[in-house]
Formats: structure tokens, C-alpha cells, sequence
């Protein structure tokens, strides 16, 4: 089976979201928004089979999401619903941070002449503050609105900001391709969630909506190529293997 037809399909799903999202078309996205991520799940199976941590953390990472997108489709029923859903999608920024610290790596000096580690969370620190910063700027600005929220969402916070920290510690590592996508993919997912915190307990806006839904779904999309272009680096270096005498 060819695994565009699920990239192909997830691309309808995303646009038939957002446009239900922009129209107010709220049965539409309670069909269409569970679609979405196990699409993207069959993408990736179909195009790299699970044999090592790097696809079994991607798609754990990839469950939990379709587990906080199908909770918060009932958010606006009970802050319960939304609480469930914000801690799905926490466990899944943590198996997102653990496949990002899967190999295959490749061994080259980084900026300050140090060997990239072969694991290990070890970024260079000045990338991460302006990942750090935009993550507290965020907490202390809705801080006061946030009430019994406020030790949920600066966890959830500073999680997701370990997860784009995580991403700019793949640096030299990885294929550039896939630190590039990964990287990207990450720091559109800071924005979309920054979105959500910012709509939800800050200051409500019309567009909000399908802003979250462009800005995730682009990132999902971004991080799980990513990662295929890191694990289609492991396939040639084991052909390689393979045909040398």
C-alpha cells in the first residue's frame, strides 16, 4: 500500500477542520478532528516500520495527540474535559522529547567544538533562552486569569518548551532536513498551544480557532517528517551495511 493515499487523505481531513472551524460547523469537526491524527499514524507506520525507539516514542507521541484532540472536543462541557485533554497531549510532548533523543546520530563537532553525544538532552543555551523566555512571558501574562489552572497550564508550559528545546538539541546530530522540519514543526506547535492559553484565559479572538487547528496540524505534520527523514538516514546506512563486503 502506497502511504501518500493516508498523507493525501489527512490533507482533505486538515482543510475540511479548519473550514468547519472557520464556519462554525461544529458536527463537521466532531467526524473529521478524530480522523485526523490516526491518518497521520498510518502515514508514518506504512513509511517506516516500528522497529526502533526513535518510531515506537513518534507514535506514542502521535496516540496521545488523537487522545487530547478527542478530549478537548468536549472541553466546552467541563474544564474536566479540558484538563484530560491538556494532560494527553502533555504525555505527548514527553514521548515527543524521547524520540527526539533517538538515534541515528551523526557524530560531528557542534558550534563550540564539542562531539555531539550519542543521548542526552545537552543544548547549546543560548538557542534555548528565546524558547524559555516566550514560555514565561506567556505564564506571567495570563498568570493572573489562570486561577485553578495556573500549576496545570505551567507545567503543561514548561514541558512543551523542554519539547522545542529538545528539537534544537538534535542540532549537527541529525540530517539537516530532518532538523529543520523537526525543529520547525516544534516551534509552530509552541505557537498553536501559546494560542489556545492566550484565547482561552487571556483575551478571546474570532480567528482562534482555525489559527490553533493551521498552526497544529502544520506542526504534527512537520515533526513526523521530520522524524522519517532521520529514520530514512538509519535505512541507507544499513543498506551500506548490507553491501559492504
Amino acid at each position: 500500500m502506497n502511504p501518500r493515499i493516508f498523507l493525501h487523505l489527512y490533507t482533505v481531513a486538515c482543510m475540511v477542520d479548519i473550514y468547519s472551524r472557520a464556519a462554525g460547523q461544529g458536527s463537521w469537526e466532531m467526524l473529521v478532528k478524530p480522523l485526523l491524527m490516526p491518518l497521520l499514524i498510518a502515514w508514518f507506520f506504512f513509511s517506516a516500520p516500528v522497529r526502533t525507539a526513535l518510531e515506537r516514542w513518534t507514535l506514542a507521541a502521535l496516540a496521545f495527540s488523537w487522545g487530547g484532540d478527542v478530549l478537548l472536543l468536549f472541553a466546552d462541557r467541563s474544564e474536566g474535559w479540558f484538563i484530560a485533554g491538556l494532560g494527553s497531549f502533555l504525555l505527548g510532548h514527553l514521548c515527543y522529547i524521547q524520540a527526539f533523543r533517538q538515534g541515528p546520530f551523526i557524530f560531528a563537532p557542534t558550534t563550540f567544538g564539542e562531539q555531539a553525544p550519542e543521548r542526552g538532552l545537552r543544548p547549546i543555551a543560548w538557542t534555548a533562552l528565546p524558547v524559555l523566555a516566550f514560555a514565561g512571558f506567556l505564564i506571567w501574562t495570563i498568570w493572573p486569569y489562570l486561577g485553578e489552572m495556573a500549576v496545570p497550564v505551567s507545567i503543561y508550559a514548561l514541558v512543551i518548551a523542554s519539547m522545542a528545546v529538545a528539537a534544537l538539541n538534535r542540532y549537527r546530530k541529525v540530517p539537516s532536513a530532518s532538523f529543520g522540519m523537526v525543529l520547525a514543526g516544534a516551534l509552530i506547535f509552541v505557537v498553536s498551544d501559546s494560542t489556545i492559553a492566550w484565547n482561552k484565559f487571556y483575551q478571546p479572538f474570532d480567528a482562534a480557532g482555525p489559527a490553533i487547528m493551521v498552526t497544529y496540524l502544520t506542526a504534527q505534520l512537520l515533526i513526523t517528517a521530520g522524524v522519517l527523514a532521520q529514520r530514512s538516514r538509519m535505512d541507507d546506512e544499513q543498506l551500506v551495511g548490507a553491501l559492504t563486503p
